[in-house]
């Protein structure tokens, strides 16, 4: 593959571990030393099971498009640094063993690695790797840089090191059946003194006295995110931070998050612009518009739409005066 971009509209046919047929025939797809080399899928999410050759003369392996690409055929880095980019939205996934290289992911989307990963070393320099697989090199995370165990809850085991700059992201679900958490297996040195924890709840609410074991034995942190307020399921948790004695963290009290007396806004007018104001009491309700079709006050919006107002209790918006009929409101989603 020379210059440009590479669309794959259908996934491969594997059968009893033979590829049957794919979207490039049964071989594999070679890198040449291109300035720009990119893969997207077509129409919908895609499997290529085709071996990938990638050329350490040439520039990224780029993966681009709106939907996820899995590659579950060998991939081969070229024997040198190789630098794997994941566009925003893309998604990647690298099912297949990785061999032959080291490995630099860039980039704002998320590349998984499922399978057994052998480069020699890897390095995340923006964007997150995520996955289950097995990394055979030391592991480094930069400031920019997310490792998120598993694809929803799963594990990640490193057999060498792990140096974290950048975030360390896990999830919790008390009622996963599997695993009640992230977890990640780190056999040579933890350096994370330098590095963010960030732990998110994305199953129902968390019960007092939850116990969530996110390491085999202590670990310590630049920082340490956990879940305080739960806006899906309306609740604030206060914890018990143990990652420093034996890798556990324990709820210690769940209370009702917010009110659900509606209240009044209040607003000030500076220059052009609409400042709106509600308690803290109700930290957590969303503003809401009809500004975006003014005709139709049924027509609610959130407010602001890029990035909701639940985080806070305060909201600048500038005035347009060619609109009329313009109203806001709280809600408790």
């Amino acid at each position: 593959m020379r210059e440009g971009a590479l669309g794959f509209g259908v996934s491969s046919i594997v059968l009893d571990g033979i590829l049957i047929s794919g979207p490039i025939g049964t071989g594999p797809l070679n890198q040449d030393n291109a300035t720009y080399t990119a893969v997207f899928a077509y129409g919908g999410p895609r499997t290529v099971a085709n071996e990938i050759r990638l050329n350490p003369a040439g520039q990224a392996f780029v993966i681009t498009g709106n939907y996820p690409l899995t590659l579950s055929g060998q991939i081969d880095l070229g024997g040198g640094i190789k630098e794997i980019h994941v566009d925003w939205p893309a998604t990647g996934i690298l099912a297949g063993t990785i061999l032959n290289g080291v490995l630099v992911k860039t980039g704002f989307g998320t590349l998984y690695i499922d399978g057994y990963n052998g480069a020699s070393s890897n390095t995340v320099v923006s964007g997150e790797l995520g996955g289950i697989g097995t990394f055979a090199g030391p592991v480094t995370v930069l400031p920019n840089g997310v490792l998120a165990p598993g694809r929803g809850l799963g594990s990640i085991r490193i057999e060498s090191d792990l140096t974290l700059y950048g975030t360390l992201r896990m999830e919790l679900d008390r009622m996963n059946p599997a695993q009640k958490n992230d977890t990640i297996h780190v056999l040579g040195t933890f350096d994370s003194g330098n590095g963010v924890l960030e732990v998110t709840n994305v199953g129902p609410a968390l019960v007092a006295g939850d116990i969530f074991q996110l390491f085999d034995r202590a670990r310590v942190f630049g920082k340490v995110i956990l879940p305080t307020n739960d806006y899906v399921n309306k609740v604030r948790y206060t914890w018990i931070d143990r990652l420093s004695i034996d890798g556990r963290i324990i709820v210690q009290s769940v209370q009702p998050l917010l009110s659900t007396t509606p209240t009044n806004i209040t607003f000030t007018v500076k220059q052009d612009v609409l400042e709106l104001a509600w308690p803290t009491t109700h930290l957590g309700w969303t503003l809401q518009s009809n500004s975006v079709n003014v005709g139709d006050p049924t027509q609610w919006f959130d407010c602001p739409p890029d990035t909701g107002s639940r985080d806070t209790n305060i909201v600048s918006i500038p005035i347009l005066y060619n609109k009329t009929n313009v109203f806001f409101r709280l809600i408790l989603k």
